[in-house]
């Protein structure tokens, strides 16, 4: 049997068959004298059922396309199917893989009919939700009476029509270059996959059918400065398979925001939040400078993620600390306050207890102030009694009891009553340093350290699983004391 490999795979033979088996059939190509295997999968659909012998004979002749050597069988694998496929294109004088320029005819997001020369075309995009063929259609490069370059694919039997797709990129010889490309398409959106990011992407055309996608994270208005028939100047990376683009990056150094704007210490900045993470968030200054905010400028140092109480789109208010990176046009920001919502909405349901808005304030306990009638309106929502021990403090109209925050003012903890607490002064302090807390079922929890200290934390401990002095009709939010036991509460 001849297993030379190294001939022409692809040809177009007939051939005799000498031998059927269940699943398929020795064949005798009368070209080259050659055997080949015929699966069943390669014959007609109506074909693909075992036993084969219902449905093909010895001494049957087929025309079949000789693919390549089977190591398996010893002989050369034969497909009835593929040679109906082949010889279409043959008859049509095309050959698949080929470019050839088609004109459009009708295009949608999920088919495009092209016609090459009089044969009919279809081409499909991939299965990435932005492909090469969705960036060209979104950017109407697939219009009716316009032309694109298409690799010829495969006769489909059942449209009666040629199957074509887009060329592959190559820009293996250039990768790490820069070169000038045509923007066209821009899409700015907002994206939730580990972390929450404002995305700008772009998408330009380097020519000979190679399109770039840049993913920018360092402008705010990516639509005023390279606009759509503009040119940009990108380093070109590495193709990306499923989508057939190739991801690039902007050469910075060749666009007039080579040199950021330069930002003084201590200056007061609108800022545009375009990442959020738990631990802090970076903001969009001056369209080009960006702003790294800690978690403990917001929010202080404790357990809470920041991003549940900012998010990207969101607008703040920070000040100037310190350069971190000037070639890159990076800062180190204080956040100060929010201005405005992305979507005019709170950010999480435990917003309520966080007061973003409050301006910190030099001189003030934990760097904020308090409204005026705050501890009045705690003392009265509580009737001027302890929440933990339940006891009156009270001489005439003069009232030894203290408005506490459950989310200390420290930590931005809001001025509502949702997040306040009427106690007396020993336990407002034991309160603070997270000595007791209170649970779901408004028990009193005092620290394991503090229960097992002895007599000389006795006057405490005893506390210990007494009920609350709360009422079920309370304004205290359950988000509230939850937030204190995690991030408060020594043994949270």
């Amino acid at each position: 049997m001849d297993s030379d490999t190294s001939n022409k795979s692809y040809t177009l033979e007939h051939g005799v068959v000498k031998r059927v088996l269940e699943h398929g059939a020795y064949l005798e190509l009368t070209n080259t004298g050659r055997t080949g295997y015929l699966h069943i999968s390669a014959l007609r659909d109506e074909f693909t059922k075992p036993p084969l012998s219902d449905s093909l004979r010895v001494g049957d002749v087929l025309s079949v396309a000789v693919r390549s050597f089977d190591s398996k069988h010893e002989c050369w694998e034969v497909s009835h199917r593929y040679y109906e496929r082949e010889h279409k294109l043959e008859i049509l004088g095309l050959r698949k893989g080929e470019r050839r320029v088609a004109a459009i005819q009708h295009a949608t997001e999920i088919r495009c009919t092209v016609r090459i020369e009089q044969t009919v075309a279809y081409l499909s995009p991939t299965e990435h939700a932005w492909s090469k063929y969705r960036v060209l259609f979104e950017s109407d490069r697939l219009t009716s009476g316009k032309h694109v370059e298409v690799a010829v694919g495969t006769w489909d039997p059942q449209s009666e029509g040629l199957i074509v797709h887009l060329p592959d990129s190559v820009v293996d010889d250039v990768e790490g270059e820069v070169r000038q490309a045509e923007v066209i398409l821009l899409r700015s959106d907002y994206i939730q996959k580990k972390k929450d990011k404002f995305q700008s992407v772009l998408y330009a055309s380097m020519g000979n059918d190679v399109i770039a996608r840049v993913e920018i994270t360092e402008l705010l208005d990516i639509q005023s400065t390279f606009p759509v028939g503009s040119t940009v100047p990108i380093v070109v990376g590495k193709i990306d398979n499923h989508s057939g683009l190739v991801d690039a990056e902007i050469a910075w150094d060749l666009t007039p925001f080579a040199v950021p704007n330069c930002l003084r210490t201590g200056e007061l900045r609108e800022a545009l939040v375009i990442w959020t993470s738990p631990n802090g968030v970076n903001c969009l200054i001056d369209n080009r400078v960006i702003g790294f905010i800690h978690k403990s400028s917001v929010i202080g140092s404790v357990k809470e993620r920041l991003d549940k109480y900012l998010r990207p789109g969101d607008r703040v208010e920070v000040k100037v600390i310190e350069i971190q990176n000037r070639s890159k046009g990076r800062y180190k920001v204080e956040f100060l306050r929010m201005l405005d919502r992305f979507d005019g909405t709170e950010a999480s349901e435990e917003s309520n207890l966080v007061d973003l808005n409050t301006v910190r304030r030099t001189g003030t306990k934990g760097g904020f102030s308090r409204e005026a009638n705050f501890r009045w309106s705690v003392l009265d929502a509580y009737g001027h009694r302890c929440c933990i021990c339940g006891l009156q403090f009270t001489i005439g109209e003069a009232s030894a009891m203290e408005a506490a925050h459950v989310v200390p003012r420290s930590n931005r903890g809001s001025n509502f009553l949702c997040n306040a607490l009427c106690l007396c002064p020993v336990h407002h302090w034991a309160f603070d340093k997270g000595l007791l807390t209170i649970d779901d079922e408004l028990q009193v929890k005092v620290a394991s350290s503090i229960r097992a200290g002895g007599d000389e934390c006795s006057w405490l401990a005893k506390l210990h699983g007494q009920t609350a002095a709360l009422s079920a009709d309370a304004p205290l939010s359950r988000s509230a004391l939850a937030w204190h036991r995690g991030n408060i509460f020594i043994d949270g």
